[in-house]
């Protein structure tokens, strides 16, 4: 109803101003409090903890908790673990939001969504569930440490377990949680519950995703639950050991990047449409869904296969191995299992008396169940070793690394057609690589050699059994735990500390670590320094496997020139000057304001289109580096055309690439990005130019009902039901985000 002066009633400001606006979210507080020299805070984190935006609700939801992993810029994985809780929003924001003073009824709370957001290099979901577990539930409770000293306790005196020898002991309130990373010489464990996998889908489906994933198809998982998709995708990833996803990986995909499911190169995303999941059915067959797409639905038990070509299977004999090791070991498929129901809840309820006494009977055996999927290599490329091509002497950089055809002759005949696409994956050209360059030094490639030869050794054929002393090595094993010191509790000046909310954290009461011993020795450092060689440019290390025979060199880098050397060279030295340019003009972006950084950015276009009419290349580092420059200049749709041009010159993008567009887009602020539309640049001509039209082109394709709304380019107060900016109150994420050195339970150290 009115208020009798043509107004909306409140009622109406409060549904269309308020409720049904979504807004980009923003940190509010973090530890440490500034970046440590080797280690930013990605700023993509924000928008990947709340996936869907920011919405604001009468009822508060129960705290949930999942996990969400992205590649950054540097070509590194990492994991976030969140806890998302509600909080009560201020009236002055409620005002502000909906241009005017909104007098709710009394009683009535408007609520607003917060999250606590764990930010790391390793994997070890479990701990950091649990510590924000306690953490929020100190938070709302009384305690006698301030959550200031639990913070630093667990970011700087928990070092970092080696792999096997020694499992970590952390306790924070009542809780006791054990950090541990497998020994090298058995198979890595399961960071997350793989049972959910084998619950969801059944073993068909399960095996029919597991082919699709070695012959590295766009995959897209779907689920209205949220927490399953790192969970089901890290336990798919998982199963390939010991073969890495080197392409693109997005468990949890923000929906303002859904375009991104148009990417020209191979990828694992899921998909949580949340308050969109009653348009399921229009978001399978929207554009953002394509049909190259491997289209996964967990809720339902369906794989929708591509259209646009057929996937072969797995060879017939290890399709029916697996078959029966997953009958033995895992046949727990029950979609309809009520802790599924409960599974995105970080604190879960309590079973009822009836459901306590049912019995589920399962089969179920993680450990056996890892082996019968490894078992489905060790069979496969049993000989793998007799087709290897050594460097020598006379050719230390031969151009095949592999013999692919001499492999497929000795290989049944119902099994080459599914081989012949596997061996033209880059998983198996990396694997191939590191074997032949690292494979003396590298644990999983020793691991899968003698792994092979321990199945040989069970064949009542061989006659001769070949020692497997890595293998057998029961010294590394685990068998100490160290015990993590207390929270620091000196120099507190109360006795104890309540809270109403979570609260923002006063610098005072942090406190220097305590000097801790390292559990690790040398790892570290060679880690970094393993990750500084293999991410110096961002596509390096798919140039350096062009040689492979199993590749399509088109599809990695075009660089055939048909010149004189001299001529050549020459092009080679310009092509290097343009690069260098490229990569300085990175570095001075974004560093005075915003709208001459986007006035560079048209010299830089400028200066690609020249390259291009002067028949030059610009290579995977050029490309990176204009990428990151489209993000400092807050031009986040001039990356997308970036990312085509890369495709139409024959570069294929790897996941740093796609890492960068997405901190491109997180930095960008007040940016409306379209839902269910097909991406610009899966629409335009192959032989566009760089041009200012372009970029207003992919600002054409804006949805009118956008997701993210914020940022300092929209008015100070909403004009309509699809404008408002959250930015100063409401954007809510507390990062703890732990530095790369020295050995810590952190990114690396």
């Amino acid at each position: 109803a009115g208020d009798g002066g043509g107004a909306p009633g409140e009622e109406n400001v409060l549904e269309q101003r308020v409720l049904r606006n979504r807004y980009k979210a923003k940190v509010l507080d973090r530890f440490p409090l500034e970046d440590y020299h080797d280690t930013t805070l990605p700023p993509q984190v924000a928008m990947f903890a709340h996936p869907e935006g920011l919405t604001c609700k009468r009822a508060a939801p129960l705290p949930i908790f999942f996990t969400i992993i992205f590649t950054s810029n540097e070509g590194r994985r990492v994991y976030a673990s969140v806890l998302t809780f509600h909080d009560t929003l201020p009236q002055e924001s409620l005002d502000h939001m909906g241009g005017r003073h909104i007098e709710l009824p009394k009683g009535e709370t408007i609520w607003v969504p917060k999250c606590l957001c764990v930010v790391s290099h390793w994997p070890f979901h479990e701990a950091y569930k649990e510590f924000l577990k306690q953490l929020y539930r100190l938070s709302v409770s009384t305690s006698r440490i301030p959550l200031e000293r639990l913070i630093c306790n667990f970011m700087h005196e928990v070092p970092l377990p080696p792999e096997g020898l020694i499992r970590v002991q952390y306790t924070i309130a009542d809780k006791t949680v054990y950090i541990q990373r497998s020994p090298t010489n058995v198979l890595p464990a399961s960071r997350v519950a793989m049972e959910v996998l084998f619950t969801l889908l059944d073993k068909e489906n399960v095996t029919l995703l597991f082919t699709c994933l070695l012959l590295e198809q766009k995959i897209l998982v779907f689920s209205e639950k949220i927490s399953v998709l790192t969970v089901v995708t890290e336990a798919l990833l998982t199963l390939a050991f010991p073969f890495k996803w080197e392409h693109v990986y997005v468990p949890v995909l923000p929906l303002q990047l859904l375009e991104f499911l148009s990417a020209p190169t191979p990828f694992v995303i899921g998909v949580h449409p949340g308050s969109l999941a009653h348009r399921r059915q229009e978001f399978l067959q929207a554009a953002a869904c394509p049909d190259d797409t491997v289209v996964v639905d967990l809720d339902h038990n369906r794989i929708r296969m591509p259209v646009s070509h057929e996937v072969p299977l797995l060879p017939e004999k290890q399709r029916k191995k697996l078959r029966e090791h997953l009958e033995m070991y895992a046949d727990v498929f029950d979609p309809s299992r009520k802790s599924l129901v409960m599974v995105d809840l970080a604190f879960p309820m309590a079973p009822t008396p009836e459901e306590s006494d049912a019995k589920v009977e399962t089969k179920w055996n993680g450990q056996q169940l890892q082996y019968s999927f490894l078992r489905v290599f060790l069979s496969m490329l049993q000989r793998y070793k007799e087709y290897l091509v050594m460097p020598t002497a006379e050719d230390p950089q031969p151009e095949r690394l592999f013999r692919k055809e001499k492999f497929l002759e000795h290989c049944p005949k119902e099994s080459r057609r599914f081989l012949s696409q596997f061996l033209d994956t880059s998983m198996f050209g990396i694997f191939i690589e590191h074997r032949i360059f690292e494979g003396s030094k590298d644990s999983e490639h020793i691991f899968f050699d003698e792994a092979i030869e321990a199945k040989s050794n069970r064949s009542a054929l061989r006659f001769s059994k070949k020692p497997t002393p890595f293998l057998d090595d029961k010294l590394k094993a685990v068998t100490r735990t160290h015990v993590v010191i207390a929270p620091n509790d000196e120099g507190l000046s109360e006795s104890s500390y309540t809270y109403e909310t979570f609260p923002s954290m006063k610098p005072s009461l942090f406190c220097l670590p305590r000097e801790i011993r390292s559990l690790v020795t040398g790892e570290l450092q060679n880690r970094k320094a393993s990750m500084q060689q293999q991410h110096t440019s961002a596509l390096g290390s798919l140039q350096r496997y062009q040689r492979l025979p199993s590749f399509d060199t088109a599809s990695v880098t075009k660089l055939t020139v048909s010149k004189s050397p001299s001529t050549t060279t020459s092009q080679q030295m310009r092509e290097t000057v343009y690069g260098t340019w490229f990569l300085l003009h990175m570095i001075v972006t974004g560093e005075g304001d915003k709208s001459d950084a986007r006035d560079q950015m048209e010299l830089v276009f400028h200066i690609l289109n020249r390259m291009r009419d002067e028949t030059l290349q610009p290579d995977a580092a050029s490309y990176h580096a204009v990428l990151e420059a489209c993000g400092r200049a807050g031009v986040p749709d001039r990356a997308l055309l970036v990312l085509e041009g890369m495709q139409t010159r024959g570069l294929r993008p790897d996941a740093s690439v796609f890492g960068t567009i997405m901190k491109a887009v997180a930095s960008s602020p007040g940016e409306q990005l379209p839902a269910f539309q097909s991406s610009p640049m899966a629409r335009r001509s192959p032989t566009a130019s760089w041009t200012r039209e372009d970029s207003e082109h992919a600002r054409g394709a804006v949805s009118p009902s956008p997701l993210l709304i914020g940022g300092s380019d929209l008015p100070p107060e909403p004009t309509s039901p699809s404008e408002g900016s959250l930015e100063p109150f409401a954007a809510h994420a507390l990062a703890l985000s732990p530095r790369l050195e020295p050995p810590k339970l952190s990114p690396s150290g």
